[in-house]
């Protein structure tokens, strides 16, 4: 094999690592994206018919850990920090491109709205501990 062969089997491996680290991050981005969704289903489910009683603390865990990340990294995402790193244009998870057609800032809506269904969760959680 001459050098030049040798090169560019180099490149083309190292071309697919690239490819398939971006598909990892972006896979994760998007499966922490689901979880998130889900445990505020189910913070909201408990605060407003108190169903998934036994989950919900679990759910209100992980917003909150998934808020400490975001401010830990300077209100940034870094999973879409790693992802513009490796070459994304949006460095967005799988499902907001597929969803959205224009890049939005949900951030602040889902703060919001997670605020709100924690508030409402432990105000039924204090209710139902007084009986």
């Amino acid at each position: 094999m001459s050098h030049s062969e040798n090169f560019n089997s180099y490149l083309v491996f190292a071309t697919i690592v690239y490819i398939m680290m971006l598909f990892l991050v972006k896979f994760t981005h998007s499966l922490i994206l689901v979880g998130l969704l889900i445990a505020l289903y189910v913070v909201w489910m408990y605060a407003l018919h108190g169903m998934f009683w036994h989950w919900w603390r679990w759910a209100v865990a992980a917003i909150v850990l998934e808020a400490v990340v975001w401010v830990g990294y300077g209100w940034r995402c870094p999973l879409t920090d790693w992802a513009i790193a490796l070459g994304d244009d949006t460095g967005a998870d799988y499902i907001t491109e597929w969803l959205i057609v224009s890049p939005v800032n949900y951030v602040m809506s889902y703060a919001i709205f997670a605020s709100c269904g924690i508030l409402l969760a432990l105000r039924r959680n204090y209710l139902e501990q007084k009986v």
